[in-house]
């Protein structure tokens, strides 16, 4: 991303949450697996996701909130199509 070959995006807004980005709101969850993390949860309004190769997601861990990196082509990663917004141009 930084050589500016990669596209990133940052998910924080939830559908229920909206900007309110306390641990009491934020319901995206990432639990540790081993040495792996597993995330469950839902992202809204997010700048570029469409066209992203890796995103920078807010979620709770436990009594806190934590950002991760992932990779948009992971398993089990799914991007929704892009929400019709004010001022933006219609494909």
């Amino acid at each position: 991303m930084i050589r500016g070959e990669k596209i990133g995006s940052f998910a924080t807004t939830e559908p229920d949450a909206s900007t309110d980005l306390s641990v009491r709101t934020v319901t995206t969850m990432a639990e540790r697996n081993g040495d792996k993390w597993i995330i469950n949860g839902r992202k809204r309004f997010i700048s570029n996701s469409p066209v992203a190769d890796y995103v920078v997601l807010l979620c709770r861990t436990d009594n806190s909130i934590t950002e991760f990196v992932v990779n948009l082509d992971g398993p089990g990663v799914k991007v929704g199509e892009p929400d019709r917004k004010s001022a933006t141009k219609a494909n």
